[in-house]
């Protein structure tokens, strides 16, 4: 009954084990996406304010 009792104990940490690290997993993809996401979102803000800064200078050329 020892060796089952073992099989068992055994088969639940590998469930557990299992859940942990498809958590973790899940945790890193998450917070990569969230990188990607944030740095697409830095880029776009900082290409529009390039363009608006080019229009500023264009108004000031005209008033000149």
């Amino acid at each position: 009954m020892n060796d089952f009792s073992d099989v068992l104990y055994l088969t639940a940490a590998m469930v557990i084990y299992s859940m942990l690290t498809m958590n973790t997993a899940r945790s890193f993809l998450s917070t990569s996406d969230t990188m990607i996401r944030s740095d697409v979102e830095y880029r776009t803000i900082m290409k529009a304010q390039d363009e608006i800064e080019q229009v500023k200078l264009i108004k000031r050329e005209d008033v000149d």
